[in-house]
């Protein structure tokens, strides 16, 4: 996938820690030092693992989520009760004209309100990674190539009603989708999402492409 810019995650803590030096200060007893230590571990690695203008996950996070989701397909005794697993790979259309005319301050926006809708819009086994750039994919747990080919038209037709402070500022997607029906090997997934996708943007645009 071709992005418009270079996209290095990076993260940003709000508040400061609590450091276990101040047990005494304000109260912790060895048990809640204990928790605390489990709970800042849980949140130092929720925060790299998000991207910091979007709020979706990183590309690291969907390799991993990936890799654990065709284990579990894999692993599962029947193949009648297997449940599919689809991946939507997304660019937004002609995000450089929108840098280009508008700034990157309204390029942020697109991007964030994009992102807001990609995750308002799937489920809590779902992920939403921004992949770089203007380049986002999602992992759909346990959809077939027909629901995963419905969630990507929703998803084309709200990014399309997205409303801006500039009512001139309109902004389309592209969507590329496959599923484990075709391939359950994560480079092929990845690959031919790929290139669905940038099937979908020379078809057009605005519109979603399957790999049957």
């Amino acid at each position: 996938m071709n992005g418009e810019e270079k996209y290095k995650p990076f993260v940003k803590v709000e508040d400061p820690p609590i450091e276990l030096e101040d047990e005494d200060k304000i109260g912790l007893t060895a048990e809640d030092k204990l928790n605390l230590v489990r709970t800042r571990g849980i949140y130092k690695d929720e925060q790299h693992s998000i991207d910091d203008l979007t709020g979706a996950k990183i590309h690291a996070e969907f390799d991993k989520k990936l890799r654990q989701e065709l284990e579990r397909f894999q692993s599962e005794f029947s193949t009648e009760s297997r449940k599919q697993l689809a991946v939507i790979f997304i660019d937004i259309d002609h995000f450089k004209q929108v840098n280009d005319k508008w700034g990157h301050h309204v390029g942020n926006e697109v991007l964030k309100g994009v992102a807001k809708v990609f995750m308002d819009s799937v489920g809590r086994e779902d992920i939403v990674v921004r992949w770089g750039g203007e380049e986002f994919a999602i992992l759909l747990h346990e959809a077939d190539i027909h629901t995963a080919a419905k969630k990507a038209e929703e998803l084309r037709t709200k990014v399309a009603e997205l409303a801006f402070p500039d009512p001139k500022l309109k902004v389309t997607a592209s969507f590329g989708v496959i599923s484990t029906a075709t391939t359950t090997d994560a480079r092929k997934l990845v690959t031919e999402a790929d290139a669905a996708l940038f099937r979908a943007k020379n078809g057009g645009r605005n519109r979603v492409e399957i790999v049957p």
